[in-house]
């Protein structure tokens, strides 16, 4: 089978998100298909699955090649087309080189069940609603193992909801009829996605994520009905205070230079003090930087805040200009059109 390198790039790349365990020793190996003018290759992790495909006229093939091996020459072949030969006992790549890599000659691949999608509708949406949970929301999901609902991104009629209890982010992009609760290992294999429209579809208790070029397969996390409501927090938005507009790039860059005074113990913790036409961060130990912003802030406000969760939050945000302001000094705000985020301060 003969094929363009750039088209097989492509695939390889898209599937190689898709995480290996170690305990599950077929996670280890790609299954590459070429039958009736498309050639796909399929990758699981043992519980979520990912299959690029694309329209092109190859010879027939079915293997399941080691996966590392693979993509690794595939992703530094230079010459414009590779071929590949099926041998008995390994698949033959020839590129710059002739290379032979192990295939599986066991049990058949596992596939993933389609049949609870039949007759599901789904929701269409487009790649860059899709790709901001992988992004925006991101900043706000719980990085602790035994975090049960809180590692997962809550997809409602609302919208997108990821919290770990100290940060909150709301982002309306993305809006689902039914509760579904995406695993991080479903959002990263959304950032594979490269066609514009987008459709996802849920059925007891699965997830199938379609585009033209990408199937994303998985099982949603359980515990949603554990998931906390924000509803609360969001709704108290309406009495933030000292609203003033900030520049992304400008506020990031002065956390990371403050950042250099801040104390190991203070584990990046800071005051921020808000007054007149200034944001001021400030160590506990007294060394400070100051941003002018356009607004006159009507209050005095002064509270602490982590400085590396509000960089994190910032980061995720794709825009420059950012809304920025207080509530009750419970929590700051940051706000974007469709973004809502939640920062809870922190005793001194």
């Amino acid at each position: 089978m003969r094929i363009k390198t750039s088209v097989l790039q492509n695939l390889v790349r898209k599937v190689s998100k898709c995480g290996v365990n170690k305990n599950i020793g077929i996670t280890e190996y790609y299954s590459i298909q070429g039958k009736d003018g498309q050639l796909s290759v399929l990758a699981t992790d043992g519980v979520n699955y990912i299959k690029a495909k694309v329209k092109e006229e190859v010879d027939d093939i079915d293997v399941i090649v080691q996966a590392d091996t693979f993509a690794k020459i595939v992703d530094k072949t230079s010459k414009e087309f590779i071929e590949l030969k099926l041998e008995e006992d390994c698949l033959q790549l020839v590129g710059n080189g002739t290379y032979k890599i192990q295939i599986y000659t066991g049990e058949e691949y596992p596939q993933p069940d389609y049949s609870k999608f039949d007759n599901v509708e789904g929701i269409k949406v487009g790649i860059d609603d899709i790709k901001s949970i992988g992004t925006v929301n991101k900043s706000a999901v719980s990085n602790s193992p035994n975090a049960g609902a809180l590692n997962g991104y809550l997809l409602s009629e609302d919208g997108v909801v990821t919290t770990d209890e100290r940060r909150i982010c709301f982002n309306d992009r993305v809006k689902s009829g039914e509760k579904i609760l995406l695993s991080r290992e479903i959002v990263n294999l959304i950032n594979s996605i490269t066609d514009v429209d987008v459709v996802i579809k849920y059925a007891d208790g699965q997830v199938l994520i379609e585009s033209e070029g990408t199937v994303i397969f998985g099982v949603e996390l359980e515990g949603k009905e554990m998931f906390p409501d924000v509803s609360s927090v969001i709704s108290r938005f309406k009495n933030k205070v000292n609203v003033c507009t900030i520049n992304k790039s400008v506020v990031t860059k002065a956390l990371e230079r403050i950042a250099i005074f801040v104390s190991p113990y203070d584990k990046g913790e800071l005051v921020l003090i808000s007054e007149d036409n200034i944001l001021q961060f400030q160590t506990f130990e007294d060394s400070y930087e100051v941003i002018n912003v356009p607004e006159t802030q009507k209050e005095i406000v002064e509270v602490g805040i982590n400085s590396v969760n509000l960089k994190e939050l910032l980061n995720g945000i794709p825009v420059e200009q950012v809304k920025l302001g207080f509530v009750d000094d419970i929590f700051v705000t940051l706000e974007v059109p469709h973004i809502k985020i939640a920062l809870a301060t922190v005793e001194d």
